[in-house]
Parts: structure tokens; C-alpha cells; sequence
């Protein structure tokens, strides 16, 4: 259900500047260049992979005991 509240949009909008602040992180740190991502890419799919299979068969296992 959709309930209009005066200030609305503009509360919106300061989320958007909130959350683009939390996303940036501490500005001390310098910003990730384009080349950084691309060379550590690769390293960070294969590891989030990884993790996936190892769920996947911890969930099996769990299943697998509990008799599902």
C-alpha cells in the first residue's frame, strides 16, 4: 500500500546521498581503480564459487543426516 508522506521525495533522495556515502566507505582509502578490479576479477568469482559449492554440499550433508 502506497501512503504519501509530506517530505517524501526529498527523504528519498537523502537515502540515495546516504547510501552512495556507506558505499563509498572511509574516504582516507583511496578509490579501487578500473585496473585493480579487472586483475582481481577473476580471483573473486573463483573464490565466491568456491564458497557456493562448499554451502551446497554442507546443505546436502545436513539434509542427508536429518534424514530429508
Amino acid at each position: 500500500m502506497y501512503v504519501a508522506v509530506k517530505g517524501g521525495e526529498r527523504a528519498i533522495e537523502r537515502s540515495w546521498d546516504v547510501l552512495a556515502k556507506k558505499r563509498r566507505g572511509d574516504l582516507a582509502v583511496p578509490e579501487l581503480s578500473v585496473e585493480q578490479i579487472r586483475e582481481q576479477l577473476r580471483l573473486s568469482v573463483a573464490r565466491v564459487m568456491t564458497e557456493r559449492l562448499s554451502l551446497r554440499r554442507r546443505t546436502r550433508r545436513d539434509r542427508n543426516q536429518a534424514g530429508c
